[in-house]
C-alpha cells in the first residue's frame, strides 16, 4: 500500500530510469487529481503521463443503491444522508476536493455513521430488549462483556455503506471494495468486489497486452466478472488473456518484463493503440515499454527500430540534426 505522495515519487523515479508503459496498482484512498502533484522532481505533466492506466482499490464507502432506507434513520435514505453531508460542507455531491477553509473532504463519514448505528443498535438490544442494567455495562463485568460481543456478532442493518453484518465466525464486518482506474486524466469507477471476490463491473477496464480493453457488458458487468479463483495462473513468460482465461505468449514486437509480469513494447519500438510501432529513423527507444521515441541528438542518427543513436563518422553529418 502506497500513499499518493509516495506513489507519485515511485512514478517519477520510474520515468527517470526509463521504465515506461507499466500499469501500477495500489490499495488506499487517493484524493482527486493526486497525479497533478508538485511534490516530486518531475513535472505534473510527467506524473500524469506515468500514472495513466493506474488501478487503485479502496473500501467502497458509499452504497450504490442510494434509495435504501437507513435502519437508524428510517426517514432518510443513504443518498439523502450523503447529500445533506456534502451540503453542510458547502460542496456539491461527490466533490471531495480541498475546501476554501483549507481542509479536504474524506469519505470516512460513512464509517462513522455506520459505527454509531452499530453501537446504538447494540445498546438498544441490551438495555431495552434484554433489560440489562446500565450499571452492569458501566461495571464492565464479564457477563456484560460477553453480552456486548454477542450483540455485535448479530449486527444486521442497512447503513450508509451498505448492509452491515458479520460473516459467521468472522471478526470483521462484511464489506466491498471499489476498483478505480485513471483513464484519460480522470479516475473512473471500473468495478467493485465483495468478500467473495466476485467482480461487478461498472465501466471498461483498460490494460496493456494481450487485450487493450475489457468491455462492460449489457448489465454493466465486465468480461472478467468471475471469482478470482476461476482465473488461470500463468507461468514462464506468458500472460493471461482475461476474456478467454488462457495463457498466451507475448504479441509480436513485445517482450515479457519479469518485474511487471506484462508484455511491453521491445526497445526500439513505442506504444500505439493496438500494438507497437518501430521508432522512425532519427529516433530511438532504449527500454521496453516506451510510449514515445527520443529524437537523436545533433551529430547522431539511427535507422528505423533503433535502440540507440550513433554518432556520425568523421566527415559526415546527420541530415536531421
Amino acid at each position: 500500500m502506497l500513499s499518493q505522495t509516495r506513489l507519485a515519487l515511485v512514478l517519477c523515479q520510474a520515468l527517470k530510469q526509463g521504465y515506461l508503459g507499466a500499469a501500477y496498482l495500489s490499495f488506499g484512498w487517493f484524493t482527486p487529481g493526486w497525479w497533478q502533484t508538485t511534490a516530486t522532481p518531475c513535472t505534473p505533466a510527467q506524473i500524469t503521463q506515468m500514472a495513466e492506466g493506474f488501478v487503485g482499490a479502496s473500501l467502497s464507502y458509499w452504497r450504490s443503491d442510494r434509495d435504501a432506507r437507513l435502519s437508524c434513520s428510517a426517514s432518510m435514505t443513504a443518498g439523502g444522508f450523503l447529500s445533506e453531508w456534502f451540503a453542510r460542507q458547502g460542496a456539491s455531491f461527490g466533490d471531495l476536493s480541498r475546501r476554501p477553509e483549507n481542509y479536504t473532504l474524506a469519505p470516512h463519514v460513512s464509517n462513522q455513521a455506520d459505527g454509531l448505528c452499530m453501537y446504538a443498535q447494540m445498546l438498544h438490544e441490551l438495555l431495552i430488549n434484554q433489560g440489562l442494567p446500565l450499571s452492569d455495562l458501566a461495571a464492565r463485568t464479564r457477563d456484560a462483556y460477553a453480552a456486548v460481543q454477542d450483540a455485535f456478532s448479530r449486527t444486521d442493518f442497512e447503513g450508509v455503506q451498505g448492509r452491515v453484518h458479520f460473516k459467521p465466525g468472522s471478526p470483521d464486518v462484511r464489506g466491498s471494495a471499489l476498483i478505480r482506474q485513471l483513464q484519460a486524466g480522470r479516475m473512473v469507477d471500473v468495478a467493485s468486489y465483495n468478500d467473495g471476490f466476485v467482480f461487478e463491473g461498472r465501466a471498461d477496464l483498460v490494460f496493456y497486452y494481450p487485450g487493450e480493453r475489457f468491455f462492460a457488458g449489457p448489465q454493466g458487468a465486465t468480461s472478467i466478472a468471475a471469482p478470482l479463483a476461476a482465473f488461470t495462473a500463468c507461468r514462464g513468460r506468458q500472460v493471461l488473456d482475461f476474456s478467454a482465461n488462457v495463457c498466451k505468449d507475448c504479441p509480436p514486437n513485445t517482450e515479457f518484463v519479469q518485474v511487471s509480469g506484462t508484455c511491453l513494447c521491445k526497445a526500439g519500438f513505442f506504444k500505439v493503440p493496438g500494438g507497437c510501432q518501430p521508432c522512425a529513423a532519427g529516433s530511438a527507444s532504449r527500454s521496453p515499454g516506451a510510449t514515445t521515441c527520443d529524437p537523436c541528438e545533433p551529430g547522431s542518427n539511427s535507422s528505423e527500430g533503433a535502440t540507440r543513436c550513433t554518432f556520425c563518422p568523421r566527415g559526415t553529418y546527420a541530415p536531421n540534426s
